[in-house]
């Protein structure tokens, strides 16, 4: 056992003891104490780890050394009691569990069995929890080209209080599939909806406009140019409307079966003769295909040139800082004057050159205009 007995030490200890046994341990090798509040037991963890608990903010490993010296481990009951004295083990931070913890104090006169924590838990084979951490980094790994927004910070931030606090994690799959949760549109498999269509309506030219170009951004089946196309049929009739539908897998998009069920489709649709039922599916009839031109290429290179309006709903997030800069500068540059950019709900632009529109329900950004400076 990995005890010494010191005679006339004239140094710093802490005293602390288990089961009515006092142990003395240096100072030196103490970097911090607190009482023990609640360990957050580990699934997976070996036997002497007895969870995590919070100190300075970050989770901590809490070992107990009662099997390394003699003694049975610490029960579940305890689990939550006593005090505990914070060293560096193998580089990293651990929490030694002990009934009571006092110091620093000076001991001249008593000899005490001093405790070396780097020979009671062998370097070698020193128990360690496992890392909370892994399945979060495994799936922020996993999408780690996404830019960094309020979104997922936001995100980081709840997740990394659950760990703090000692609530269980989910398995890597369920944490990727709620970060994803808070990119995805409120309509990006089926069509747009009632109150999207007013929203959409709210950022329409009036009536005296005859001509319209919207450059849409879209992602897998189209739903976003197809809505676009069928709510200005519906609303502006007299509308001379062409919507660039432009993707990478736009191809794919114009090869898919663009029948769409019945749930897929709003009560405004339903009688407006914009789609055609066939066998219980509904499918776009020619006056709605003939104002979508889908283009498969770099979905931010600008075509054919410039815009009114630029839909681009949840795609920003999901590029790395270099892609999102470009596509910005490239909408900067493709949106006409008092044009319009609508973007999803949780992303934002940057604010030295655009301006988000009040009131508008939906978010949308104006390009900032300098003011011409009067010729002297």
């Amino acid at each position: 056992m990995p005890v010494q007995r010191v005679h006339g030490s004239e140094g710093l200890v802490y005293t602390a003891s288990i089961a009515g046994v006092e142990f003395g341990i240096d100072a030196a090798q103490v970097e911090g104490t607190f009482e023990i509040v609640r360990i957050a037991p580990v699934h997976g963890a070996s036997s002497d780890v007895l969870g995590l608990h919070t100190w300075k903010g970050a989770p901590l490993p809490v070992l107990d050394p009662r099997p390394h010296l003699g003694m049975l481990p610490r029960g579940g009951e305890t689990a939550n009691q006593g005090a505990a004295i914070v060293v560096q083990l193998g580089g990293a931070h651990v929490a030694i569990a002990f009934d009571s913890v006092r110091g620093p104090l000076v001991y001249s006169r008593s000899a005490r069995q001093m405790l070396d924590f780097i020979s009671l838990f062998d370097d070698h084979a020193l128990p360690r929890a496992p890392d909370v951490w892994a399945d979060l980094r495994a799936a922020l790994w996993k999408h780690a080209s996404y830019a960094i927004s309020d979104v997922n910070i936001a995100w980081v931030t709840r997740r990394y209080r659950s760990a703090q606090w000692g609530r269980v994690l989910p398995s890597t799959q369920k944490l990727a599939a709620e970060f994803l949760a808070g990119f995805g549109s409120p309509c990006v498999d089926t069509l747009w909806n009632e109150k999207l269509r007013a929203r959409m309506n709210a950022l329409l030219p009036g009536s005296s406009t005859r001509q319209f170009a919207i450059w849409n951004h879209g992602r897998g089946r189209g739903f976003d140019a197809l809505s676009l196309a069928c709510i200005l049929a519906v609303d502006r009739p007299r509308l001379r409307v062409k919507i660039w539908a432009v993707d990478e897998l736009a191809a794919i998009v114009e090869a898919q079966d663009p029948s769409l069920s019945r749930s897929d489709v709003p009560e405004y649709l339903k009688g407006s003769g914009l789609l055609v039922e066939e066998g219980g599916r509904f499918s776009a009839t020619d006056a709605v295909l003939e104002r979508i031109v889908l283009v498969s290429s770099d979905a931010f290179v600008p075509f054919p040139g410039s815009f009114d309006m630029i839909v681009c709903r949840d795609r920003l997030s999901y590029l790395d800082a270099h892609a999102r800069t470009a596509a910005i500068a490239a909408f900067k540059r493709a949106l006409r004057p008092k044009g319009t950019l609508i973007t999803g709900m949780h992303e934002k632009m940057p604010a030295s050159d655009w301006s988000a529109q009040p009131h508008a329900h939906l978010p949308s950004w104006k390009i900032r205009r300098i003011p011409a400076r009067p010729l002297s």
